[in-house]
């Protein structure tokens, strides 16, 4: 287990994946289902580097930040 679970409220569960059409189906499904819920993502272009650090060090964003070219 990469984390020690003590202490937390649930027991996570981990994933590894393969680049599969099958096993990525699964984990649609899994998503679909609600059994595991995604991180909203806001895609920013890397010439937001900096805004989108600043975004990440005020806290309380609730969505993962993914820069593109």
């Amino acid at each position: 287990m990469p984390i020690n679970p003590e202490g937390l409220a649930t027991t996570p569960t981990f994933f590894a994946v393969h680049p599969d059409g099958a096993g990525l189906a699964r984990i649609g499904e899994l998503v679909a289902g609600g059994i595991v819920t995604a991180v909203p993502v806001r895609p920013l272009p890397l010439a937001e580097a900096a805004a989108a650090h600043r975004l990440v060090e005020a806290g309380g964003m609730g969505e993962k930040i993914i820069l593109h070219p």
